[in-house]
C-alpha cells in the first residue's frame, strides 16, 4: 500500500516537472515566433534611433512587391543597429523578408549582384525585388563620420526602386544660362530617379515628368516657353525654381510666378542673428541657416533638429493673394535680419528694412493640383550630398527629396537621417548567449532536477 502511494506521488512529481518544462519551452517557442511578427524589442534611445517613422509605416501598409533583404553577415557579426531597423520593415509588411547570409558558409552567394566575376564583400545589405536589386555596404548606411544613421532613407528608396515606383524622370530646364546642380543630379541617381535636360524652345514637358527644375537662370523666358510650362503645371505637374541674388531682369518669369501668388523682390536678406552663421573649420567660408516653418514637408527635419544651409545672401519673396492658390512659407530669416536692394554693399544703412524675410515657399493650385516651390538661393545644391549632408551636417538633400515628393503630389516625405548620440540599450552577443543559457537551458534543467529530487525524497516516505 505504501509502495503504491510512493509510486503515485512519484509519478505526480514527474508529470508536474515535465509539464513545467514543456510550458517553459513552449513560451520560448511562442516568443521566438511572435518576435518575427511583432516588435518585442523596445527602443530606449533619445531620438528613437531604431524605429522607423510613422510616414514609412504608412508607406509600407500598401507596399505589395515581394522583397528579400539579404544581410551578408553572420548573425554574430551583423551590425545590430542596422538589423534592428531592417527587422521593422519585415514586421510592418509581410511581403518583406530579412535573411542573414553567412559569407563563409555561402562563398558563392551573390553572383547575381556583381559583375566581372567579382564577389560581394561581407557586411553588404541587398534589397532584392526579383528583377531589380540595390546593394549597400554598411558604411553606405551611415554618414561619413558615422555620427548619423541613414538606414531608413536608403532602404525605403531601394524599395521604391525595386518596385519601379521611381521610374519617372526630373527635367532640368535649359536655354537661359541656368547653373548646373551637380549635387541634385547625384541625389536623384541615388534615389533611383532619371533626369535629363529639356529646352522649352524646342521641346514639350512630358506629362509623366516627376518635376521640372529651373536653376538660377540669367536670361528671361519667352511667353511661348511659359505657355508650355503652364500647360504642364495646369495638368497637375510640379516645378522647383531656385533663384539667386543675381537672378535679375527676369520680367516674364517673375510675372508668371506672381500669378501663383509668389512675388519676387529685388532685394536680398542679410541675416543679423550671429547664431545662424556657421564657419567651415579652418576656412573663410560661412554658411547661414534659415528658420524652418512647421509643415508636413519640414516636420521630419524639425523633429530631428536638422538644419538647412545656404551661402549668404538670399533673394526674398512676398505672398500675394491669388484665387484657387494656396501659398505656404517654409524658410525665413530671423527678425534680426534686414533686407537691402544694394547687392554690391550689404551693410545695414538707414534705407535697409529690418525684420523677417521669406526665402523659400510653396504654392499649390487647388483646382488643377499643380505645385511649385520657389527659393532665393541655389548654392550648396551644386555640391555633393556627402559634402553637404555628411561633412557639413545640413539636411539640404533630405529637404530636396521632400520637395520633390511635394511636386509629384505624393506627400511621401523622406525621413531624416538620425544622429547617433548618448548611450543606446544594445544587448551584446555575450549577454544574449547568457540569456539563452539561463532561460532555455538552466531554468528548465533546474526545474527537472528539483522535480526528480522531490520524487526521490517522496519515494522513501
Amino acid at each position: 500500500m505504501k509502495d503504491k502511494k510512493r509510486l503515485r506521488y512519484g509519478m505526480y512529481s514527474i508529470v508536474i516537472s515535465l509539464v513545467v518544462v514543456l510550458v517553459i519551452v513552449g513560451v520560448n517557442l511562442i516568443v521566438t515566433l511572435l518576435g518575427q511578427k511583432v516588435q518585442l524589442k523596445f527602443d530606449m534611445t533619445q531620438n528613437q534611433l531604431y524605429n522607423i517613422t510613422d510616414e514609412t509605416k504608412d508607406y509600407l501598409t500598401t507596399y505589395d512587391t515581394p522583397v528579400t533583404i539579404y544581410v551578408l553577415s553572420s548573425e554574430a557579426n551583423e551590425d545590430r543597429k542596422v538589423s534592428m531597423i531592417l527587422d521593422q520593415y519585415a514586421i510592418a509588411n509581410s511581403n518583406i523578408k530579412v535573411e542573414n547570409i553567412n559569407p563563409t558558409e555561402n562563398p558563392t552567394f551573390g553572383k547575381k549582384y556583381v559583375s566581372d566575376g567579382e564577389n560581394l564583400i561581407s557586411d553588404s545589405v541587398i534589397v532584392d525585388g526579383g528583377e531589380r536589386f540595390r546593394v549597400y555596404q554598411y558604411e553606405d548606411l551611415y554618414s561619413s563620420d558615422r555620427a548619423a544613421i541613414d538606414v531608413e532613407n536608403k532602404i525605403t528608396s531601394a524599395l521604391k526602386y525595386v518596385s519601379g515606383e521611381n521610374d519617372s524622370s526630373v527635367y532640368f530646364i535649359t536655354g537661359h544660362n541656368e547653373k548646373r546642380l551637380d549635387g541634385v543630379e547625384e541625389e536623384l541617381e541615388a534615389q533611383s530617379y532619371g533626369y535629363a535636360n529639356l529646352n522649352l524652345m524646342t521641346d514639350e514637358i512630358p506629362p509623366e515628368a516627376a518635376a521640372v527644375i529651373v536653376s538660377a537662370p540669367s536670361t528671361d523666358f519667352t511667353s511661348a516657353e511659359l505657355v508650355k510650362l503652364d500647360n504642364y503645371l495646369s495638368s497637375g505637374g510640379g516645378a522647383m525654381f531656385f533663384l539667386n541674388s543675381d537672378s535679375a531682369g527676369l520680367t516674364e518669369l517673375y510675372s508668371y510666378l506672381e500669378e501663383w501668388g509668389v512675388v519676387v523682390n529685388n532685394t536680398i536678406v542679410v541675416e543679423g542673428e550671429q547664431s545662424k552663421y556657421y564657419q567651415v573649420q579652418n576656412q573663410q567660408i560661412y554658411f547661414c541657416t534659415p528658420d524652418i516653418e512647421s509643415n508636413p514637408i519640414t516636420d521630419a527635419l524639425i523633429e530631428h533638429d536638422r538644419l538647412i544651409g545656404y551661402i549668404p545672401y538670399s533673394r526674398t519673396f512676398e505672398v500675394k493673394d491669388v484665387n484657387d492658390t494656396e501659398v505656404t512659407t517654409l524658410l525665413t530669416s530671423t527678425d534680426n535680419a534686414y533686407t537691402t536692394s544694394d547687392f554690391d554693399n550689404q551693410t545695414e544703412t538707414a534705407d535697409t528694412v529690418t525684420g523677417e524675410a521669406i526665402i523659400g515657399l510653396t504654392a499649390e493650385n487647388v483646382s488643377s493640383g499643380g505645385r511649385i516651390y520657389v527659393c532665393g538661393n541655389m548654392f550648396l545644391y551644386n555640391n555633393s550630398p556627402e559634402l553637404i549632408d555628411d561633412t557639413f551636417g545640413f539636411a539640404n538633400f533630405d529637404y530636396f527629396m521632400n520637395l520633390l515628393s511635394y511636386c509629384e503630389g505624393e506627400d511621401d516625405y523622406t525621413a531624416s537621417a538620425r544622429t547617433i548620440f548618448g548611450s543606446s540599450l544594445v544587448i551584446s552577443k555575450t549577454a544574449t548567449d547568457w540569456i539563452f543559457r539561463i532561460c532555455v537551458v538552466a531554468i528548465p534543467l533546474a526545474t527537472l532536477i528539483i522535480g526528480i529530487a522531490v520524487w526521490m525524497r517522496r519515494k522513501h516516505l
